[in-house]
């Protein structure tokens, strides 16, 4: 993002780095509320651009290596049940992660409205009790929010947000095109509709950042918004690139307990390939018909 957003029908963007009215601070870079945080990986991305002003999870472990990574000073470990908008710092952007148990093709698929997933609706709650809410929202889930129930858990998001008086738009970015990892993900991003959005963030069609479903699910809705941005280059690295061979890994117990969860399919697949070769499949825990397996890729 390179061009300026305001709120205000009176203001106008430029030609600059992104900026955002919000409260003084001591930092110079705009501030973001960080929900579902895990272990800081949003923090991680985006710290060039803004700081974590305020983030929460309600697992311990995740919280630890946020701590390690980022301080514990701004994070709060609890329920997101237990947190109030009151309370809150005022910032131009929150993003949740929330969790994609109930929307994941490898889950139960119990959609938007179950009680994992449906943790977003505690979000937004939130985000109702803020006394200035962020001009920016986004939420990030696998590729089930779209694609499952006919786009149903999409378009009930979708209408929550557009009620609440943002424009929306999905976009469908995979990591495999920076790091060799497969790892399609959904970014549902929504800006205040009196905000002003620059030209070259949006525009009029589909673009690399929309799947058919995403296509499928736009269709009809009011308040959609074709976000835009360049196309990154290919990358050259492949997972054996990155692998670090010397690393320690887990156990003899805990391999052999993976290796039985993988199915005889691609377990004869894995055995096929000669032991003088150094190789790499990533696996993949999966439910499949009530039970856990290990999926790989050999791609």
């Amino acid at each position: 993002m390179d061009e300026l957003l305001r709120v205000g029908d009176a203001q106008r963007f430029t030609t600059a780095p992104l900026r955002f009215e919000q409260e003084p601070t001591k930092h110079a870079l705009p501030s973001f509320l960080e929900f579902f945080a895990g272990s800081g990986l949003v923090a991680h991305g985006l710290k060039s651009f803004f700081f974590a002003e305020w983030a929460n999870d309600i697992d311990g472990k995740k919280a630890a290596v946020y701590a390690a990574n980022h301080g514990d000073e701004h994070f709060e470990c609890k329920s997101i049940a237990d947190v109030h908008g009151t309370e809150l710092p005022r910032a131009p952007l929150a993003w949740a992660s929330f969790p994609c148990q109930d929307l994941s093709l490898a889950g139960l698929a119990g959609g938007i409205h179950a009680s994992r997933s449906g943790l977003v609706w505690e979000w937004l709650r939130i985000i109702d009790e803020m006394p200035v809410r962020p001009t920016v929202l986004v939420a990030e889930n696998v590729v089930g929010l779209v694609s499952t129930a006919n786009g149903a858990h999409y378009r009930a998001l979708h209408k929550a947000l557009t009620d609440r008086g943002y424009r929306v738009g999905a976009m469908l970015i995979d990591a495999i095109r920076w790091t060799p990892q497969s790892r399609p993900r959904i970014f549902v991003v929504a800006v205040d509709s009196k905000a002003s959005v620059p030209p070259s963030l949006v525009g009029d069609k589909p673009t690399w950042l929309h799947s058919a479903a995403i296509q499928r699910v736009a269709n009809g809705l009011d308040g959609w918004i074709w976000w835009d941005a360049p196309a990154p280059t290919s990358r050259t690295q492949t997972l054996s690139d990155i692998v670090e061979w010397e690393a320690p890994f887990d156990s003899p117990e805990t391999q052999e307990r993976n290796i039985k969860l993988i199915s005889p399919r691609h377990k004869a697949m894995l055995d096929s390939v000669p032991e003088s070769i150094p190789f790499v499949a990533p696996g993949y825990k999966r439910t499949r018909n009530g039970s856990q397996v290990l999926e790989l890729r050999f791609d």
